[in-house]
């Protein structure tokens, strides 16, 4: 969650959907949002959430 409010702030926090899974969180958030969280991390984790991502549209 910390990383969610840094990256998108709080009006970012109250658009993305919250699942549970076991004890963490998921956060479901809509493709804008998603990017920006993806663009938070390095560029090898980057590369394969995008293929991930395209991947799964292709489908």
């Amino acid at each position: 969650m910390r990383k969610v409010r840094k990256v998108l702030g709080e009006a970012g926090i109250k658009k993305a959907a919250t699942a549970r899974r076991g004890e963490r969180p998921n956060h479901l958030f809509t493709r804008r949002e998603g990017c920006l969280m993806v663009m938070s991390y390095g560029t090898d984790l980057q590369a394969a959430i995008f293929d991930l991502a395209m991947n799964r549209a292709a489908k």
